[in-house]
């Protein structure tokens, strides 16, 4: 999804369930029944976007939390939200 970029706002779909198991979040798309797991990354980012947040801003957590490079940060943060967004599990808007 390359149209996303660090200007676009992502926000989590208010109608996906989950839970916080040990460290990972477990989600499920109640429209589909289908089950989705996040690791630790994955839920620190899921946490981040209860709101509409800048993908810069993600990143820039993301940095600070796990002590990351910024490429590797912006590459965990564009697959998670391209994945999340394609399964209508978050939404992207363009910055």
């Amino acid at each position: 999804m390359s149209s996303i970029n660090r200007s676009a706002t992502v926000a989590r779909n208010p109608e996906v369930l989950y839970r916080e198991v040990e460290g990972e979040t477990v989600l499920l798309d109640a429209s589909s029944g289908t089950y989705y797991t996040l690791n630790e990354t994955g839920t620190a980012i899921w946490n981040m976007i209860e709101n509409p947040t800048p993908l810069a801003v993600v990143q820039a957590k993301l940095i600070e939390t796990f002590d990351v490079s910024h490429e590797d940060a912006w590459d965990g943060v564009l697959k998670l939200v391209a994945a999340l967004a394609e399964q209508g599990l978050a939404a992207v808007k363009s910055g």
